[in-house]
């Protein structure tokens, strides 16, 4: 099919431009955002600056959805035995 000006402005107004995922910043041991609200909570290179990680690690649990995905990364090893501490039913 060869593209033609008419069909490049149908197309052009038929795509809906998408929002790009919200970033917050916080201090890491008290997140301050509402309970259940997010699909996704992504951490890179921080665990290991943070000095109290269960309440980093509660904070997360808690603004996750139920089945939502933690996804963290760090330079230095995490045990999963500090992100996995307490009550496990919630995590997949």
């Amino acid at each position: 099919m060869a593209a033609t000006q008419s069909s490049i402005g149908a197309a052009a107004t038929t795509v809906t431009p998408c929002q790009p995922p919200a970033a917050f910043a916080w201090a890491a041991e008290s997140i301050e955002l509402p309970e259940n609200a997010f699909d996704v909570v992504y951490s890179g290179n921080l665990i290991h600056h943070i000095q109290d990680k269960d309440s980093f690690y509660q904070g997360v649990r808690r603004i996750l959805k139920p089945g939502g995905l933690f996804v963290a990364w760090d330079p230095k090893p995490i045990r999963a035995t500090e992100i996995l501490s307490g009550d496990q039913s919630d995590l997949r």
